[in-house]
């Protein structure tokens, strides 16, 4: 199943099994710029964050 992540100026396709749940992934991101990550590296790491917890697919586009 091919979809799409859109966050500020950063749009990511992926694939995977079922959507990524947008709230988790937020959730994520906050976290990472929490510890000091700027936005784009907070949604790199949210995604590799998920994709810990299933199997998925990441490209920015």
């Amino acid at each position: 199943m091919l979809k799409w992540l859109r966050r500020q100026d950063s749009v990511f396709r992926y694939t995977a099994k079922e959507k990524i749940n947008e709230r988790l992934y937020s959730m994520y991101v906050e976290q990472f710029q929490i510890q000091g990550d700027n936005e784009y590296h907070s949604q790199i790491k949210a995604l590799r964050k998920i994709a810990e917890n299933g199997i998925i697919d990441f490209k920015e586009v």
